[in-house]
């Protein structure tokens, strides 16, 4: 199940993999706290706000910032509201039977980014549109976190890597 996600992420790169694949040094380790796995703690509070929409979350990780990335995306539709959570989870595709959706890969690529210090970061990030409208209702979100220490070469590494998928209520912000 885990490399599922791991694949789908991984093919949701937008960044060249040669930019990612090598790990940076242990910034964690040169500051004197061992290394650990990222923690995407919550991801949510989606507004839409015409072109673009923003998604909330709380995650942490460790290793300095060179070498990583971030992907997040909301996804809207019939078959994707008809669908459980679980099911979404397990399903390939997603992007494909969703009428509309929005995600980090449009987004300037100096917006997306991940602060990886070993502290809490509480940050926002804005979605540009691939396809179709969000507009307020339920959407499958899915966040995305790799940190200086994941391999986006490997199709079996988890190391670096923390994700949360989620149904999330859409609100409409005023433009």
């Amino acid at each position: 199940m885990k490399f599922q996600k791991l694949a789908v992420c991984v093919a949701s790169l937008a960044l060249p993999l040669t930019a990612l694949a090598a790990p940076a040094a242990d910034a964690s380790s040169a500051r004197g706290y061992p290394y650990k796995a990222p923690v995407v703690k919550w991801a949510g509070h989606a507004r839409t706000l015409g072109d673009h929409a923003l998604v909330g979350s709380r995650y942490r990780c460790f290793g300095g910032n060179v070498g990583t990335h971030v992907w997040v995306s909301l996804k809207q539709g019939p078959k994707i509201t008809k669908m459980s959570l679980k099911q979404l989870k397990k399903a390939e595709g997603t992007s494909a039977i969703s009428k509309s959706w929005y995600d980090t890969n449009k987004t300037d690529p100096q917006l997306v980014y991940v602060v990886c210090n070993g502290k809490w970061q509480h940050q926002t990030f804005r979605l540009k549109k691939e396809k179709g409208h969000l507009h307020r209702g339920w959407a499958f979100l899915q966040f995305c976190l790799f940190d200086s220490h994941s391999d986006p070469t490997s199709q079996t590494s988890t190391k670096g890597f923390a994700f949360r998928y989620s149904k999330v209520w859409v609100t409409r912000s005023p433009v």
